[in-house]
């Protein structure tokens, strides 16, 4: 759907992005390590794991509400 001037920079984004969510996480988990022990790294980590799914789902079922005042069938 992009310009084909610009599909370089689309795919330039994608794999930034791509590559911040696979490999931040691990970052930070491990800079957590080092100031907090095995145990509680993990439960923050499930925790913030767990509220970015609540927000997804929030997000997903938001957008498929119908309007206000809309009949459903």
């Amino acid at each position: 759907m992009a310009e084909p001037a610009s599909r370089a920079g689309v795919l330039a984004v994608f794999f930034v992005v791509a590559y911040l969510g696979m490999g931040l996480p691990s970052v930070l988990f491990g800079i957590t390590l080092r100031h907090f022990a095995v145990q509680t790294a993990m439960i923050a980590f499930a925790a913030v794991l767990s509220c970015g799914a609540v927000v997804s789902v929030a997000v997903a079922l938001r957008d498929r509400a119908p309007a206000p005042g809309a009949l459903s069938a």
